[in-house]
């Protein structure tokens, strides 16, 4: 007997009488031949986990992004650390590059071969420029002209949540 569907084993789900709290574990044939990704099957539909959709949950609702460009190894390297990281702690979300379309030419693509090889989703976004007065300075221009971007992450309209890291 069983009162939910977790108190079954895998492929079998809890089927009760219209009014009965309790049921038996019964076999779903029907997911046979259904993977459902980050969810579970039910008479052959997919029910997702929280923080993933689609018709087999196989697409993130949830990402952390991070803004990247340059042609810095370090910066490469320190980047798959943390992607490492975060997956190795069970982090299963989304992992987004931002790259300023104005930024690209100056980042190896081999550089962004290795990120999208790791399972970084590459995103191209127009740049947002820093206020007038801050880029007058050319010291904080130096520096700075490209960290306005990080804003972009505001763009990422298909994930419900996002972590700027």
């Amino acid at each position: 007997w069983c009162l939910e569907d977790e108190d079954c084993r895998y492929s079998y789900y809890c089927e009760r009488g219209e009014h009965s709290l309790s049921g038996t574990c019964t076999r779903d044939e029907l997911c046979d031949n259904v993977t459902c990704g980050r969810g579970k099957c039910r008479k052959g539909t997919c029910t997702c986990d929280f923080g993933v959709t689609g018709p087999l949950c196989d697409r993130s609702t949830e990402a952390f992004a991070f803004l990247f460009y340059g042609n810095s190894s370090e910066n490469l390297i320190s980047t798959r650390v943390l992607i490492r990281s975060l997956r190795s702690a069970g982090g299963a979300q989304d992992i987004v590059a931002i790259i300023p379309k104005n930024l690209a030419n100056g980042t190896p693509t081999e550089h962004l071969s290795i990120l999208e090889q790791d399972g970084i989703k590459l995103y191209y976004t127009d740049p947002i420029l820093m206020p007038e007065s801050m880029d007058k300075d050319p010291i904080i221009h130096q520096r700075w002209s490209g960290v306005m971007n990080k804003f972009a992450v505001w763009r990422l309209e298909e994930y419900s949540q996002v972590a700027l890291v």
